[in-house]
């Protein structure tokens, strides 16, 4: 199986959780700046994360508080890639995100919203908690994510 991990990170939870699941995986995690626009055929799985902001994907006014806060987001996100990547309808897609309680939205699931509009499928979602905006991520989370991870390959 051949994957793609992609990820947005403003503080670098989420491209910690990216790595994991690429070591899993044996794939490649890139960050949404290198993220390509095509995906290629030998592609079996795509994993697409990033943070949870104002209860769903980040979008450009979210971005900017983060740089605010002393984040380094990039200046597009997962849900403009998310709406703009060639995806195709036999593709496995999973998405991850990282926020800091259930009770602050889910990006992975506005992710989702938005790929069902595409008549895409995702297969699996992943909710890893941080434990404050910057992070870190909370005890535990990265071994869930790379056991997550690991349930993908089924």
């Amino acid at each position: 199986m051949s994957a793609l991990i992609v990820y947005e990170s403003h503080f670098g939870s989420n491209a910690i959780i990216a790595r994991a699941i690429a070591a899993e995986l044996d794939g490649d995690a890139v960050s949404i700046v290198d993220a390509p626009e095509v995906i290629g055929a030998d592609v079996d799985l795509v994993v697409a994360g990033g943070p949870t902001h104002a209860l769903a994907l980040s979008s450009a006014a979210t971005r900017a508080a983060a740089r605010a806060a002393g984040g380094a987001p990039e200046m597009s996100g997962l849900r403009d890639w998310l709406r703009t990547a060639q995806l195709r309808e036999d593709q496995r897609i999973a998405l991850f995100t990282t926020h800091s309680s259930p009770l602050s939205g889910s990006a992975a699931r506005a992710g989702r919203r938005l790929l069902t509009r595409r008549r895409l499928d995702v297969v699996a979602i992943g909710e890893f908690i941080v434990t404050g905006q910057a992070g870190p991520l909370a005890a535990g989370e990265l071994q869930r994510a790379s056991a997550w991870a690991r349930e993908l390959q089924n």
